[in-house]
């Protein structure tokens, strides 16, 4: 690296590799989101953004100064997450509202991890899933109006949605 090679000036580093390196990065990352969404369910989707910041962290570990490991994963996080964050949680078939209707919890586990990593992530997964326990809620409410009249039935009916959960 220039780094290791004796060259102290920082900014010959930054100019010369970092910005560029960063830049075809994001660039390339972009692609690969676009790319990922398009042919995978959201579950997958998130195990193989998953590795794919995992093994880039680890390439920098091994090649790359210090402080471009912390920005080549900011950019891995910014292309891969964060400005997918609403079409991942949202994907018809395969999103949040999907794997809480099928209780997969090791997805939603992994998509909750991963989501920790960018900031506002918790709390789009939470809208997501508030507004799925109210339909829901509504539903069963809604199905069951006429044993709304019998307290105890009712009570049964409204519990079932925190067994749920």
């Amino acid at each position: 690296m220039l780094m290791s090679l004796g060259i102290d000036n920082r900014s010959v580093y930054a100019e010369d590799f970092e910005i560029p390196f960063l830049q075809q990065s994001a660039e390339f990352y972009r692609l690969e989101s676009q790319k990922l969404l398009a042919e995978n369910s959201a579950s997958v989707y998130i195990r193989k953004v998953a590795a794919r910041i995992s093994e880039e962290a680890e390439r920098a570990v091994h090649y790359l100064d210090k402080s471009t490991e912390e920005r080549v994963v900011r950019v891995l996080e910014d292309e891969l997450i964060t400005k997918h964050i609403k079409t991942i949680v949202e994907m018809e078939n395969s999103g949040v509202y999907h794997m809480l209707k099928f209780n997969k919890c090791d997805d939603l586990a992994t998509m909750y991890k991963l989501f920790e990593r960018v900031p506002n992530g918790h709390l789009t997964i939470a809208d997501c899933m508030s507004s799925y326990l109210r339909e829901q809620g509504r539903a069963l409410v809604t199905e069951n109006s006429d044993e709304g009249k019998n307290a105890i039935s009712y009570v049964q009916v409204i519990k079932k949605i925190y067994d749920f959960t």
